[in-house]
């Protein structure tokens, strides 16, 4: 039995189509090295691809997250070690004045104290891209004014949070936790201590310029109290900078495995739409091939005569 001319041509026509189809689609994966151009082309892996996206963008705000509060709580840790030295210093003129054997130096000490409870203010007050570190929530507004004093509200400050996502389920603060009370505050309890020692010793200038024995008794013994003061003052110091050493810590160890769900994420994205070359080609190849035999047959069939058909 015949095949009819008609259904032969259709049959021919849509071989053709597709397989011009496959070729354009080829063509198009080898210029761009895209496996899928349009939703339509596969959208089951388009599906998977737009979760993957979704996760992608999820992983950027948190890596973005990461990187601030890394560089917040390194900021903060590097203001505490120089409030370390501050304090060692202020510890070691106590030790030095504290026997009263070289009553002409008290002046001289007192006036160094008072340069660095300026510089403590300075690091109380250190910021990072214009927000300050130690006011907690309140990063806009100077934590400690010109009286050393706390300037913002303890309760509330200290029951706010500053927390950010760093990962999923994983929320960090990089700012060091606001005390409720001065006695708590290592920068509170350090701007008493260098305003008892810088007074301390003025007294002790002014009874030895005056020839007083009492006073300068007086003042030493001071000097001796706030020299203990000190060492209580650096407990809470040394707790700070562990609290900041274990966030940067969290925040680090958050970050990496960012950085690598990050790569994982684009890898599976990567494998999920980019076209291997070489594949691409052989398949390319195979297209065409199969295109110039249908034409070909094409060709063959519609050559025949009427005799060929008899």
């Amino acid at each position: 039995m015949r095949i009819p001319n008609l259904t032969t041509t259709e049959t021919l026509l849509r071989n053709l189509q597709k397989l011009d189809k496959q070729q354009l689609q080829m063509q198009q994966q080898a210029s761009d090295g895209q496996k899928i151009s349009l939703p339509e082309d596969d959208p089951t892996t388009m599906s998977r691809v737009l979760r993957l996206e979704t996760d992608k963008r999820e992983m950027v705000q948190y890596r973005r997250n990461a990187g601030h509060a890394l560089d917040v709580a390194n900021a903060s840790f590097s203001a505490l070690q120089k409030m370390e030295q501050l304090n060692n210093r202020a510890q070691e003129i106590a030790r030095l004045t504290s026997s009263g054997l070289n009553p002409n130096a008290f002046a001289t000490y007192a006036k160094e104290v008072g340069q660095i409870r300026e510089e403590a203010l300075v690091r109380s007050n250190s910021s990072f891209n214009g927000k300050y570190l130690f006011g907690g929530a309140s990063e806009n507004v100077k934590p400690y004014g010109e009286d050393s004093a706390f300037t913002g509200n303890r309760e509330e400050l200290a029951a706010a949070s500053t927390g950010v996502y760093v990962a999923q389920d994983t929320v960090i603060s990089a700012h060091l936790q606001v005390t409720s009370t001065d006695d708590d505050d290592f920068f509170a309890s350090f701007f008493a201590n260098l305003k008892e020692l810088e007074e301390a010793l003025t007294e002790a200038d002014g009874g030895y310029k005056a020839e007083d024995e009492v006073i300068i008794n007086t003042g030493v013994t001071r000097i001796n109290t706030v020299a203990k003061d000190l060492i209580k003052t650096e407990d809470k110091l040394v707790e700070n900078i562990g609290e900041m050493s274990a966030k940067v810590y969290r925040i680090e160890t958050a970050k990496s495995h960012d950085d690598e769900w990050f790569l994982q994420v684009e890898n599976r994205i990567s494998s999920e739409v980019d076209a291997d070359l070489t594949e691409t080609i052989v398949k390319l190849n195979q297209a065409r091939t199969a295109y110039q035999a249908a034409l070909q047959t094409g060709v063959d069939l519609f050559s025949m005569s009427l005799l060929q058909y008899i």
